[in-house]
C-alpha cells in the first residue's frame, strides 16, 4: 500500500536543512554512507509527490545524485507509473531528466517503456517539457533502445523542424 504523505512546511524544512548539511559535507568530500542512507530515508516513499513540487523536485534530483546503488534504484523506482504525468509537469520533467542522466539505462528503462505507451514520438517531441526528456533519452539511451522513437521522428522530421519544441529534438 502506498503511503499518503503530507508534505508540509516542517517536512520541507527538515529535509532541506538535512540536505544543506549533507551538501556541506559533500563539498568537503566527506559525505559518509550513513549520511547517504539518511538522505535516502528522508525522501523514500515520497518521491512521486515531491517531484511535482517546485522545491521537492530539486530535492529529489539532488538526492538521486548523492545516493548510490540499491538506494538510488529504489528511489527512482518509485516513479514507475508516474512517468507520463511527471514528463508533462513543469517540475516533474526535471526529475525524469536527472534520472536518465544519472542512472544506468537498465535501471530507467521503465521510463522509455512508459513514454512509448503514453506518447507518439512526434507528440513527445512537440511537448513543452517532453522535448527536454526526449533530448536526454537521445543523449543517454543506446540507439537500439530508441529505434521506434527515432523512426517516428524521421517520419515527421519536416513538421518537427518547424515546431516550437520539436526542433530541439531534431
Amino acid at each position: 500500500k502506498q503511503q499518503t504523505p503530507i508534505i508540509d512546511d516542517d517536512f520541507r524544512d527538515n529535509v532541506s536543512q538535512f540536505l544543506r548539511e549533507a551538501e556541506d559535507q559533500y563539498a568537503k568530500a566527506q559525505l559518509t554512507e550513513d549520511m547517504r542512507s539518511a538522505l535516502f530515508q528522508q525522501v523514500q516513499g515520497y518521491v512521486p509527490d515531491l517531484c511535482f513540487d517546485s522545491n521537492g523536485c530539486r530535492l529529489v534530483q539532488r538526492v538521486v545524485e548523492l545516493v548510490r546503488g540499491d538506494e538510488q534504484r529504489k528511489l527512482v523506482g518509485e516513479l514507475q507509473g508516474f512517468v507520463s504525468a511527471a514528463v508533462a509537469d513543469q517540475h516533474g520533467n526535471h526529475v525524469i531528466q536527472r534520472c536518465i542522466e544519472m542512472m544506468w539505462n537498465a535501471d530507467v528503462h521503465f521510463i522509455l517503456e512508459e513514454l512509448q505507451l503514453a506518447y507518439s514520438p512526434s507528440e513527445l517531441a512537440k511537448h513543452r517539457y517532453g522535448c527536454r526528456v526526449f533530448q536526454r533519452m537521445i543523449e543517454h539511451f543506446d540507439s537500439s533502445q530508441l529505434d521506434s522513437f527515432v523512426d517516428g521522428l524521421v517520419e515527421n522530421a519536416k513538421e518537427l523542424c518547424f515546431d516550437e519544441f520539436g526542433n530541439y529534438v531534431i
